[in-house]
């Protein structure tokens, strides 16, 4: 029998996962953009199981250790996630995809059009099929999350995690 590296993460005692929200330490403009638009302190949505860092960023997604992420950004906030929401070998075997560069316009484009300026009510989403990532996409896989989509920003993601937190306090 062939063990795989998610099968070993999933199933150890010593792991633990966290959904967080960042930005970088210095202005960018694109993290800028996307914090302007959804009126948040964080532009940026991750999984960091232990100590390393899985994102969807600069070109595809990868993994860090958390000493290196944390040279040029902040983390803003984490919430524990049980294992067994997790997929782990998605998070494994989708490493090295491509970022969905084109999936950030539509996302501008949904916000200019329906949001911000009101010109048209609906904005008809239809997936293309790629198979590209965004940051918020990523996340929303590994949790199994069957609402996400190629518009599905980091504001969504946290929303909906922290929602959920609340209830359970409840």
């Amino acid at each position: 029998m062939q063990v795989q590296l998610w099968d070993i993460v999933e199933k150890s005692k010593h792991t633990r996962v966290w959904i967080a929200s960042s930005r970088p330490i210095d202005d960018k403009i694109g993290s800028d953009l996307i914090m302007w638009y959804q009126d948040t302190d964080y532009s940026h949505v991750l999984i960091i199981i232990n100590d390393m860092v899985f994102q969807a960023s600069h070109g595809y997604a990868n993994a860090v250790p958390m000493s290196h992420f944390l040279k040029e950004n902040k983390i803003i906030n984490r919430i524990e996630i049980q294992k067994d929401k997790c997929d782990f070998k998605y998070l494994f075997l989708t490493l090295g995809t491509k970022y969905g560069f084109t999936q950030l316009w539509k996302i501008a484009l949904k916000y200019i059009l329906v949001t911000r300026f009101k010109i048209i009510r609906r904005f008809k989403y239809k997936d293309n099929g790629t198979k590209n990532v965004i940051c918020s996409e990523y996340v929303g896989n590994f949790l199994r999350l069957d609402w996400v989509n190629d518009l599905t920003d980091p504001e969504d993601i946290i929303t909906y995690l922290e929602s959920i937190k609340a209830n359970h306090q409840k």
